[in-house]
């Protein structure tokens, strides 16, 4: 560590590699003065230093700025409305005007008030039209400041045709602000088939066997499991009743042998022989009882009526 020796008061403070002092001069000048030893560069590719490094996010509402951020859903005709990103509203009480910028969590963003000295004291009155102008005129410049451009202004909760409020609306205009959010833009359709959009043939298309058969089983309506394509959510798709569809989708067949659900390629080598001479057999013709010789009877002898 390098000493180094300044007229004044010093205070030093140890760093590995650094000596820093700082020299309080009669002019509360603070000066800091470092002397420097050859540091070796980070190495990012090493897994020590890639498991110290902390990512912070400086801007968490840069998704809202890009339209990118969900907004709320469900609160269009609800009072009062939720579905924004950053809402603007005036607030006037008995004594005082307060131009107020929230966000959709609840928590004020930037503000404007006559509460404030600076603003109280260019005001003849705290609660007239002229205040509130003046209130959006400031709340406009403090909103540009914050990067905020396009704000939610409700305009059923709040009617313009009260003179305070259209006066503040219109400040907030002049001020060169937009008081309508843009859409969000909606996240891309995710991988799959959405089950909801098709149409018969196109489910027929997809799962010809399993609607087939569905359909020609006399007393489907008495069947535990619900005539539905598409699985049942949470615990109860656990249950048997319900694994049979989840079974079929996933392509597997009865096992006559075994008495259960398998897979063909799980199936054994004398299985698929097996059924392959039972489908043959299936497909001989059936010779009627014409053509076939008349099958001799063994009756008993102390039976017979001879």
């Amino acid at each position: 560590m390098t000493n180094l020796s300044i007229v004044g008061t010093s205070h030093f403070v140890p760093i590995p590699g650094i000596a820093l002092m700082r020299t309080f001069t009669s002019g509360s000048i603070l000066s800091l003065i470092a002397a420097t030893r050859t540091c070796k560069p980070l190495d990012l590719t090493s897994k020590r230093h890639l498991s110290n490094v902390q990512y912070k996010n400086r801007n968490p509402r840069n998704l809202e700025l890009l339209g990118l951020a969900p907004k709320r859903k469900g609160w269009e005709f609800q009072s009062p409305r939720i579905d924004y990103w950053h809402k603007v509203y005036l607030e006037k009480t008995a004594h005082h005007t307060t131009g107020i910028v929230v966000h959709s969590s609840s928590s004020v963003v930037t503000s404007a008030s006559t509460r404030e000295p600076s603003i109280q004291k260019h005001l003849y009155s705290c609660v007239d039209v002229s205040a509130a102008e003046n209130i959006g005129h400031i709340l406009a410049y403090r909103c540009h400041q914050c990067g905020l451009v396009s704000l939610f202004f409700d305009t059923t909760e709040a009617p313009l045709t009260n003179e305070s409020i259209k006066a503040f609306y219109d400040a907030l205009l002049d001020g060169g602000l937009t008081l309508q959010e843009p859409d969000e833009i909606a996240p891309p359709e995710p991988l799959g088939i959405d089950y909801d959009s098709l149409t018969d043939q196109e489910k027929r298309a997809l799962y010809p066997s399993l609607i087939e058969n569905l359909r020609t089983i006399p007393d489907w309506n008495d069947l535990k499991y619900p005539y539905s394509l598409r699985p049942r959510a949470g615990k109860v798709k656990l249950q048997n009743q319900y694994q049979i569809l989840s079974k079929i989708r996933q392509g597997m067949v009865w096992d006559p042998f075994y008495k259960r659900m398998v897979l063909p390629q799980n199936k054994a080598h004398w299985q698929h022989d097996l059924e392959q001479r039972h489908l043959k057999h299936l497909e001989e013709p059936i010779d009627t009882l014409e053509q076939e010789e008349p099958i001799p009877v063994a009756v008993p002898k102390k039976w017979r009526l001879e």
